[in-house]
């Protein structure tokens, strides 16, 4: 007849059978880190506004009203990005002008654009700098000229990628200050021009 061992012993043993067993093997998490949301391709709401500088110029000046040509960045610097400082030049080349003369022009430009609602915008910008007359059909005389231009814009912006365009159908703009004015044939001159309808269609790339 076989005897009973103490139960203390048969607790002892196995203790001891369990101490010695290696660590359960820890298993791999097949869980994958969540990715960030990409902005679409082509969006029609700005998705992009505000993720970085811009670049940009104007494709409808050069050609109408003609020999305009712009320049600028656009720097993210409030509300979230919505919020853009422009800075750039903008110029004149060298052209005709059937009621003055030949003008040009060279301007620092400086201004703030801010999304108001997702491609809804609206941009106030001044342009400082030399204007240049050359033989006045007035006086046959040469001008140079200190101007200042105010102008304002409103419009919508489209996106392909990291390009974009900006289709602004409503502005205003008016040199407010010329400090060596010039006859302009049948009006005389002027230190200051009265405002004009302007629209644009300016073309960027987005880093």
């Amino acid at each position: 007849m076989p005897v009973p061992l103490p139960a203390s012993l048969v607790v002892l043993a196995l203790s001891s059978g369990t101490a010695d067993a290696p660590p359960p093997a820890p298993v791999a998490s097949t869980t994958q880190p969540a990715e960030e949301p990409r902005p679409p391709t082509f969006s029609l709401v700005g998705h992009r506004v505000g993720q970085g500088l811009g670049v940009e110029t104007s494709a409808l000046w050069p050609l109408f009203p003609g020999n305009l040509f712009q320049l600028r960045a656009a720097l993210p610097v409030a509300f979230g990005g919505r919020g853009q400082l422009l800075l750039g030049v903008q110029a004149h080349v060298p052209h005709s002008r059937p009621e003055e003369g030949r003008f040009s022009s060279l301007a620092a430009h400086v201004g703030g654009r801010g999304y108001l609602w997702k491609g809804l915008h609206v941009e106030a910008m001044t342009n400082i700098g030399l204007g240049r007359l050359r033989g006045s059909v007035v006086d046959g005389k040469n001008y140079s000229s200190l101007d200042v231009e105010l102008m304002g814009l409103a419009g919508w912006r489209l996106e392909v990628g990291p390009l974009y365009a900006l289709v602004q159908p409503l502005g205003i703009a008016a040199v407010v200050y010329r400090s060596n004015p010039w006859a302009i044939q049948g009006e005389g001159r002027r230190t200051s021009e009265p405002p004009i309808y302007v629209g644009n269609i300016t073309l960027g790339v987005q880093f």
